[in-house]
């Protein structure tokens, strides 16, 4: 319960429709207290094409990404998301030497210096889409005889040690609108399932371990199968969407001449067929085709197994002895991330073993594993063994190596909203979290999940007014968070955001002021309801992308123009909240009498100085108060005035591009708040304020 207000005093009165408007800002007296300024605001940086690693790393770069006042570094894996084997080191070693395929190794040995590193294709994939490029597809029905999607042999019961029925694998088809389905024709290859269902469903709840959605097709249970392709009469016609291939045993067999024993374990797929059978006529509902025209497929997992022309030069990882030592993680600990989903255990744990060998880790060092599971519709009962695995392997490093333990976490779900209209993708990740965290009991591997990370990108309509959207986020990430804490989650445990920014997707509001105030909002909103760290994405300098209706924008602070590295909102916004965020700082929330003017208030210890931040989201208004006759007050402020976008599709450009505006106002004289604009206030005669507070 709030113990009370402290009401700043306010001066002015509507005089015409020009004059600003009056604002009463009130402090609630319950602040958060922020113990580590040094690691609470931080940046993120992710892998991009060839050739992009060395001049986002270049000293020119860092110097002006430095510039932004964020303190410690996220490391993304981009892989991670496009469905990809990583090579975090160049060198290494295949399982399959001879052919340079199979599952790879990277090499700790301390060689030359790693300065980018790359993802590889999966050729045994099965999904169609993915969250990185998005330019690959699914393996199972892109119409080739020679391709074939397997599921990830660490998955079955030699890895686990349960039974494979507690891991079933599964093939979902989305045809995008109701079929009907009696028939189905699965080509299988080695292994092929011993065991599986075949079922369908309208919508709902269809991933994540969910079965309410599913029903079994009148002959679709299969007990006693030998492979092959027949054809199968699946009984009465059902009209549905989607169909679910559902597999609980596996045949243990591998293709003639195979040495690895991974090579039996799981299922193996060709293509699938699914249609109509009448008259002894089968009609497929499927669009076989090696793109994402293709029927849309999800699955469970995907086999790690992969070849050395696989590389994929789109995803192009900064070097690991690049990012370490480019002074982006300004003496903190850079949170790097682990490969789970597309890659071995034993390629992740070696990871670590090389930052140890090269002193990269730093004592109580967190390290996220795997990226996004909820975004890859993985099962979270498969996360948490994959998790096991990795975590093991880690805890098991040689002690000479292994002088420093890391601290383990991660999941960085994606946007957390449950939309009760949208149960096919978005969910309640409260529902998520507990058997994840149950697959950790189970192997005694709790103690190995520390921390919690999510991204935080919370319009995915961006083109939508941009001050609607502003006022919809109030409040949105602090129901998240304790959607998380609600989930299994001990309040004690830290939550960070490994991503934020204004959409996933590419689009001109990321370039203009919007994308400063929001910011602001996200890492004011997220320090305040305690959470550790707060990484801002698109540290590093890019170009203009377009998004839908012929948007073009980028998450980014810095836009490449020539050899010219032009800061945009998103970089002097930074520098303005970290400006506020000083150590042992106490952060207050501020009740404002404008829905659209948002402040926080935030007051050093042994300080008498307040620092007001206040996020106008008011494109046409401006707001009027005054702190009393004992306060002089320094003011900082960023808005239209200073910066204006000229849109020209992939040539647009800041048409005005100043710096925020300082000033210093007297005692008594009212402040006055920009429209659209993002404000600092501080005290320079401090008095009553703080005294007030104190009693």
């Amino acid at each position: 319960m709030c113990v009370g207000f402290l009401s700043l005093i306010f001066v002015a009165a509507l005089v015409a429709a020009q004059q600003p408007v009056p604002v009463t800002l009130n402090i609630v007296d319950h602040p958060t207290v922020i113990t580590n300024a040094a690691t609470a605001l931080g940046g993120a940086i992710d892998g991009h094409e060839k050739g992009d690693a060395k001049k986002n790393l270049s000293s020119k770069s860092v110097k002006k990404m430095l510039q932004a006042g964020l303190k410690p570094l996220a490391y993304r894996l981009r892989t991670e998301l496009g469905v990809e084997a990583w090579h975090w080191n160049p060198v290494g070693t295949w399982s399959d030497k001879k052919n340079n395929q199979g599952y790879w190794s990277s090499s700790i040995a301390l060689l030359e210096p790693i300065e980018a590193s790359y993802g590889y294709r999966l050729p045994r994939r099965g999904d169609t889409l993915d969250e990185a490029n998005n330019d690959g597809y699914s393996r199972l029905d892109d119409g080739n005889a020679n391709t074939f999607w397997k599921s990830n042999p660490y998955l079955t019961s030699y890895y686990t040690g349960e039974s494979d029925e507690q891991h079933p694998q599964w093939v979902v088809l989305d045809f995008g609108k109701p079929v009907l389905i009696n028939a189905a024709r699965l080509h299988w290859r080695e292994p092929f399932a011993k065991k599986f269902k075949i079922q369908y469903a309208t919508g709902g709840d269809l991933y994540f371990g969910h079965n309410k959605a599913w029903h079994d097709f009148p002959h679709g249970k299969i007990s006693d199968s030998r492979g092959g392709s027949p054809l199968l009469d699946l009984g009465v016609p059902r009209l549905a969407q989607y169909v679910r291939i559902l597999m609980t045993e596996g045949s243990g067999t591998a293709p003639f001449g195979s040495t690895d024993p991974r090579d039996h374990m799981g299922y193996a797929l060709q293509e699938v067929e699914v249609g109509f059978l009448k008259e002894g006529i089968f009609q497929d509902h499927v669009i076989h085709r090696p793109d994402q025209k293709q029927t849309m497929v999800t699955v469970s997992s995907t086999d790690p197994w992969h070849r050395a022309s696989d590389l994929d030069e789109k995803t192009e990882q900064p070097g690991i002895d690049a990012v370490a030592t480019s002074r982006l993680g300004n003496n903190q600990p850079i949170l790097w991330s682990l490969p789970v989903l597309y890659d071995t255990p034993e390629n992740a744990a070696a990871l670590v073993s090389y930052l140890k060998k090269r002193n990269y880790l730093k004592p109580h060092q967190r390290i996220e594993l795997g990226e996004e599971p909820d975004g890859q519709h993985v099962d979270p009962k498969d996360f948490g063994e994959l998790y096991s695995q990795v975590a093991e392997k880690i805890q098991n490093l040689q002690p000479a190596i292994c002088n420093l333990q890391p601290v383990l976490g991660g999941l960085s779900f994606v946007t957390i909203d449950c939309q009760p209209k949208d149960t096919t993708y978005r969910f309640d990740h409260r529902r998520w979290l507990r058997p994840f965290l149950k697959q950790l009991r189970h192997h005694h591997r709790e103690k190995d999940f520390q921390f919690l990370t999510f991204e935080w990108y919370p319009f995915d309509e961006l083109l939508l007014p941009a001050p609607e959207l502003l006022r919809s986020n109030v409040g949105s990430l602090r129901r998240a968070m304790n959607m998380m804490w609600s989930g299994g989650v001990p309040k004690s445990m830290p939550l960070l955001i490994t991503e934020y920014g204004y959409s996933v997707f590419s689009g001109e509001p990321e370039v203009k002021m919007e994308a400063a105030l929001l910011n602001a909002e996200i890492a004011s909103e997220f320090l305040l309801a305690r959470g550790t760290t707060a990484y801002l994405y698109g540290y590093e300098p890019n170009t203009l992308e377009c998004g839908i209706n012929n948007s073009w924008g980028n998450m980014m602070m810095l836009l490449e123009c020539g050899e010219h590295l032009i800061p945009l909102p998103t970089f002097y916004g930074a520098q303005m909240v970290s400006e506020c965020v000083k150590e042992k700082t106490k952060l207050f929330p501020v009740k404002s009498s404008q829905r659209d003017l948002a402040a926080y208030a935030f007051h050093q210890q042994n300080s008498d100085q307040w620092t007001f931040l206040c996020i106008n989201k008011n494109p046409t208004k401006s707001y009027q108060l005054v702190l009393g006759n004992q306060f002089s007050v320094e003011k900082t402020s960023y808005s239209s005035k200073n910066y204006q976008w000229h849109a020209d599709g992939p040539n647009g450009f800041p048409s005005k591009n100043e710096p925020p505006q300082h000033e210093l106002i007297s005692a008594g004289a009212p402040v006055v708040i920009e429209p659209w604009a993002l404000t600092i206030l501080k005290t320079k005669k401090p008095g009553r304020l703080s005294r007030a507070l104190k009693n």
